[in-house]
């Protein structure tokens, strides 16, 4: 699986379309991975574009980089092309000032042959402290 992601990620995050793609804009960097405990952990750099009025990476764009890395994980161990989110609830935490970098790290809790559970926590690299968590379902069968 890590071989995997990472091809995809030096590939301009083929998994979503390349860079033209939203996912692509954000300049998602591979961090790490563990297939023991069904994780994947991305890096956003908060570039201007993203920010909002008040100088933060906007909570849309936490919400992409969330919701991007766990349908990645569900992905990768499902085997499956395509896993479309099912649903997300995030909880915004803290801010993410521009030239920091939103850690994210995704956790499958269930893999089921429909539908896959995961929890995930963002962090800001700076400090290291936790700036948004959401759990998702994400489809993997019909």
């Amino acid at each position: 699986m890590f071989e995997l992601c990472l091809r995809d990620v030096e590939a301009g995050t083929s998994a979503f379309g390349g860079k033209s793609r939203i996912i692509g804009l954000m300049n998602m960097q591979y961090i790490g991975c563990c297939e023991a405990d069904r994780s994947l952990t991305m890096g956003f750099p908060v570039e201007d574009w993203e920010l909002n009025p008040a100088g933060t990476m906007h909570g849309g764009m936490i919400a992409t980089a969330v919701d991007s890395v766990m349908g990645l994980v569900s992905h990768y161990f499902s085997d499956r092309p395509f896993t479309p989110t099912i649903s997300m609830d995030v909880n915004y935490l803290k801010p993410v000032m521009a030239g920091d970098v939103l850690e994210v790290t995704a956790r499958i809790v269930n893999l089921g042959r429909r539908v896959c559970f995961i929890q995930s926590e963002g962090r800001r690299r700076s400090d290291g402290k936790v700036v948004v968590t959401a759990q998702g379902s994400y489809m993997t069968g019909a």
